[in-house]
């Protein structure tokens, strides 16, 4: 953050936050380099011009956009450990040649040694002040009566470590023991098909499945059917039917067509005879979905996803999705945004 806030302060001149201030640009005479950034005077009077590195106006205005139309997914900014270490040297070097000496305070050349130093000593809340300096933040919160600070911290304390305790031996209560991931979609269940298996919970406000297009209830059917393993007998068996009656141009697109209507009277075939290969989620996969309740997100997986909707009212993204091919003539990932859910 120090880093970030020198260098943008400095190149966006920000008062307060840029290092190439009127000392500065007086040190730079006194030491008699970089004459391009020396104040410029005329008679009596002395100004500090624009330096090259800093941006104008309106470069400015095109930065900030580009910069507030960024959005990373959540969660998923950015790696640290990729970002400090490579060539940092390199570039503080680059940065002597166009920054004042002003610009390279401390925290510039922190850069260089502190991923070393993580690296062999490992994390830094194992070794610093920084965990007793939080710690003790919460304990202040804890104080009462100010008259008595040290009293009111150990009744908090503990209260608090008989809480843990209790927790330890409450069943259904959410404790520090069991508590859920941020972004928990309530785990596996079980359930024979992994389709079935599979567990999503939404939120938002439901909507009814009137805004949910036949054709894209048939389209979501297909994909749920063309994609579970259990039921793979079936497909192939039924794309050896439509190989044997139609022409090799027509298979792909009647194989589509046919299969969920074959497939439902192979399953009531089986429910017929009572055959032990028959099963409720099978019929229930094989009849397909009544009605759709749209949501505006869900987590899966230990993920967040948003719809497009949503998304765009935050400052992260969480709509994009991405499904690998699989086709048998190409396997071209495909991209995408979620509209809903």
């Amino acid at each position: 953050k120090n880093v970030f806030d020198t260098l943008v302060g400095t190149i966006l001149d920000i008062e307060g936050k840029t290092k190439d201030t009127i000392k500065a640009r007086l040190d730079l005479e006194r030491m008699g380099i970089r004459r391009g950034l020396w104040m410029n005077r005329d008679s009596d009077k002395a100004r500090r011009d624009l330096a090259f590195f800093s941006m104008k106006p309106n470069d400015k205005k095109e930065f900030l956009k580009f910069v507030s139309s960024v959005k990373f997914s959540d969660g998923y900014a950015t790696n640290i450990a990729r970002c400090l270490r490579h060539d940092i040297v390199q570039v503080l070097c680059k940065f002597e040649m166009i920054f004042p000496p002003a610009f390279f305070t401390s925290m510039m050349h922190v850069m260089v040694h502190l991923p070393e130093e993580a690296l062999l000593a490992g994390p830094v809340n194992y070794r610093r002040m920084y965990p007793i300096e939080r710690l003790l933040g919460e304990l202040k919160k804890s104080v009462r009566n100010r008259a008595k600070p040290e009293g009111s911290i150990i009744e908090a304390w503990v209260q608090y470590e008989s809480l843990i305790f209790c927790g330890m031996y409450l069943k259904d209560v959410e404790t520090v023991f069991n508590r859920p991931q941020r972004n928990n979609d309530g785990g596996m269940r079980n359930e024979k098909l992994s389709f079935f298996a599979q567990s999503a919970r939404p939120f938002g406000d439901p909507g009814r499945g009137e805004s949910f297009s036949r054709n894209d209830m048939e389209v979501a059917h297909w994909f749920v059917l063309n994609n579970c393993d259990e039921i793979m007998a079936y497909l192939d068996e039924h794309e050896q039917m439509m190989k044997r009656e139609h022409p090799s141009h027509l298979v792909a697109r009647k194989h589509r067509e046919l299969f969920p209507q074959w497939f439902l009277g192979s399953v009531n075939k089986l429910k017929s005879s009572n055959s032990p290969t028959y099963s409720d989620e099978l019929y229930n996969l094989a009849f397909g979905p009544i009605r759709a309740e749209l949501f505006s997100g869900c987590n899966v997986n230990g993920a967040k996803f948003l719809g497009a909707a949503r998304d765009d009212k935050l400052c992260t993204q969480n709509s994009g999705v991405h499904v690998p091919g699989g086709g048998k003539s190409t396997d071209i990932d495909f991209y995408g945004k979620l509209t809903t859910v």
